[in-house]
């Protein structure tokens, strides 16, 4: 499908993948009716944890630079590759995380002593749910085997009853891709089980509801979220396209255009946002068989077309979120949207602009978009939008992340109520620079007038 602007075989090894069909589980199925509402970590990055994150329909995750805002963000794309993953290791660091260079080493609190528990663990969580509430993992480096493995699992339905299963080291599973369980129930005695994991997805005839219900959760969720990092290149002035429709979007936004390119749907959608704000219509054009080149029209005075690159890295930068948001608001797209800067080179008017199409994606079509970002405008927007009642203050929840002094980051929660005032751990310094510069400038006028 996607072959970027040079050779397909210098593309990634995830890009070069088949591209996986969306939405191949039916959400509304029994054990599949919705995505996960929050999750928690432990012992993850800076986080010692545990840490909660919610996943409500806007997100947003504010704090200061080396805080841990990306990795917060960056666990959820972990999860869904580990999901989609098809080998034994449990955690899949080959996936669109791979330019990152992590490995499990890399992934765990690096404050531990030896006596702490060395295991990465995540619990996800579902609400409203009538067969499984809470799914916990404990995962475990076994060195000797050179294989990360499910060291734990406990799975919680909805009435409170438990299941867990740990693992049981045999030397001759070591090759295995089934492992051998000790499973217990609540006050029943324990058996023995064999449990069959391809990256985090367990599968077993022995498992029970509760596990299959898991499975199909973890697969649904594999082909779910889309992930846009910061640092996103400029766009390219052509990009190569071997036809045919994609839903799915590269970490680095640069194959925007491809998936544009067959979807009018998404294109008008897309294009909508740069005809309301600039007055520009973003254009599709093949000047070439294969090959895209991406334009904007001007609208208001004699029509003419620029390309994107042309045009100032705001306008490039934005494309492949415009794109992402239109993906999450469409039928077939992914449901979850985590975009690291947003904002990246755009003025402060089209950043509250930008708001305003998250606000509408998240309220009309029940997807859920996680932002890191520092755009103060950003903010104001969705409290605007909260008061003019586009969205609910309940689908919105911020994270305030800070690192504390002895090197772990804790993020607090921050909501809003009705009139969109901020209650919680919005500490007030949060854009006090930015008052203080105004301050000292008004200090210093009157400094030169009184002279």
């Amino acid at each position: 499908m996607l072959t970027g602007a040079g050779s397909p075989s210098a593309a990634p090894a995830w890009i070069r993948r088949p591209l996986r069909p969306r939405r191949s589980i039916d959400p509304r199925a029994t054990h599949c009716p919705v995505l996960p509402t929050a999750l928690t970590l432990h012992n993850y990055r800076s986080f010692a944890g545990p840490q909660r994150l919610e996943i409500r329909p806007i997100t947003l995750l504010y704090g200061e630079n080396n805080a841990g805002k990306s990795a917060l963000l960056r666990s959820l794309t972990l999860l869904a590759d580990s999901a989609a993953a098809d080998g034994l290791d449990a955690l899949d660091f080959s996936g669109r995380l791979e330019p990152l260079e992590l490995d499990f080493d890399s992934l765990r609190w690096k404050g531990r002593a030896e006596t702490d528990e060395h295991t990465v663990g995540v619990d996800l969580h579902w609400d409203g749910d009538v067969v499984l509430e809470r799914a916990r993992f404990a995962i475990w480096e076994e060195v000797d085997w050179r294989r990360l493995v499910v060291k734990e699992l406990t799975l919680v339905e909805h009435a409170g009853a438990k299941v867990n299963f740990e693992w049981l080291l045999r030397r001759e599973d070591r090759r295995s891709s089934s492992l051998s369980y000790r499973r217990t129930s609540g006050a029943a005695s324990s058996e023995q089980v064999r449990l069959e994991f391809r990256g985090l997805v367990p599968s077993s005839s022995e498992g029970g509801e509760l596990l299959e219900a898991l499975g199909q959760r973890l697969k649904y969720l594999s082909t779910q979220v889309v992930w846009l990092r910061s640092l996103r290149p400029a766009p390219e002035r052509t990009v190569r396209w071997s036809g045919g429709v994609r839903w799915e979007l590269d970490p680095r936004g640069t194959d925007a255009p491809i998936v544009l390119a067959d979807n009018p749907k998404l294109l008008a959608e897309v294009s909508s946002w740069y005809r309301e704000h600039l007055q520009l219509e973003l254009r599709i054009e093949e000047p070439r068989k294969r090959e895209l080149r991406v334009v904007l029209r001007k609208l208001r005075q004699a029509a003419f077309d620029v390309d994107l690159i042309d045009t100032g890295e705001g306008l490039g930068q934005v494309l492949p979120v415009l794109t992402a948001l239109a993906l999450a608001g469409g039928s077939a797209g992914p449901s979850i949207v985590a975009v690291e800067e947003p904002e990246a080179h755009l003025h402060p008017t089209l950043q509250q602009a930008l708001a305003d199409r998250v606000c509408g994606v998240a309220a009309r079509s029940g997807a859920r978009v996680l932002l890191e970002t520092h755009s103060k405008q950003f903010l104001l927007a969705v409290q605007r939008a909260i008061l003019k009642e586009a969205v609910s203050e309940d689908d919105v929840i911020i994270y305030w992340v800070r690192q504390l002094e002895d090197g772990r980051s804790v993020a607090e929660p921050v909501t809003l109520d009705a009139l969109a005032r901020l209650r919680g751990a919005w500490p007030d310094e949060a854009f006090e620079a930015e008052l203080e510069l105004e301050a000292e400038l008004q200090d210093l006028r009157d400094a030169k007038v009184g002279a």
